[in-house]
């Protein structure tokens, strides 16, 4: 292979300071990718040149900000999150930009789960009843049976709640909807399982008592 000329070595410098990738630069002067490679780590300069251009709208800190918002401050959507950096950063941007950036950092949007609301109390009298149960086999459990209430809306659901969380990371408290049962304008059922066998799934008219719990796991 000969040696390159130097005209030929500055115009491969030039392409590079405006950005070309190296396979379009090889194209235009005629060379391998490697050669231009080669050039490019001989000049010492960066893989990519800045071009210039439209700036980013948001800096690395406002984008940590936002972040922060929605991870760990506890803002549920891109709306509180754009408000929040006004307030705090004196940032006045579009929710949509928002959410861009959010995307950006790797989060995502996902509705948001619902669970009971467990008090403090509840709370530490379950993770007993659990540590009371961690020996427990295979064997054991077969002997259990499962049942739960559950309510059923008549007319529409309780309507979906999106929120932003990374990827991989476990849920927060202010990420998870919390509910509570007995709504109006719903039936409840009960139902309960085995090991063996689903039971069958009651409209429950009333609170249930003991003896009418009791009526149900006589007829599985």
């Amino acid at each position: 292979m000969q040696p390159l000329t130097e005209d030929r070595k500055n115009t491969i410098e030039f392409y590079l300071r405006q950005g070309f990738s190296y396979h379009k630069i090889a194209k235009i002067v005629k060379v391998s990718s490697s050669t231009v490679h080669k050039i490019r780590l001989e000049l010492g300069l960066p893989a990519r040149i800045d071009k210039g251009g439209r700036p980013k709208a948001l800096t690395k800190r406002e984008q940590q900000h936002l972040v922060r918002a929605v991870t760990v401050d506890g803002l549920e959507n891109a709306v509180q999150a754009q408000q929040s950096l006004e307030q705090n950063l004196g940032k006045s941007v579009s929710v949509d930009t928002v959410r861009r950036a959010l995307r950006d950092a790797g989060l995502v949007s996902f509705v948001r789960p619902k669970k009971p609301l467990i008090n403090e109390r509840n709370r530490k009298r379950r993770l007993k009843r659990a540590c009371q149960h961690i020996d427990w086999t295979v064997n054991d459990w077969i002997n259990v049976i499962w049942s739960d209430k559950a309510k059923v809306n008549c007319f529409e659901s309780d309507g979906m709640f999106y929120v932003w969380k990374e990827p991989g990371k476990p849920l927060k408290k202010h990420q998870v909807h919390e509910t509570m049962k007995h709504g109006g304008g719903s039936i409840m059922v009960w139902g309960c399982i085995s090991w063996y066998d689903p039971g069958y799934i009651m409209d429950v008219v009333k609170n249930m008592r003991r003896t009418f719990i009791l009526g149900f796991y006589k007829m599985i």
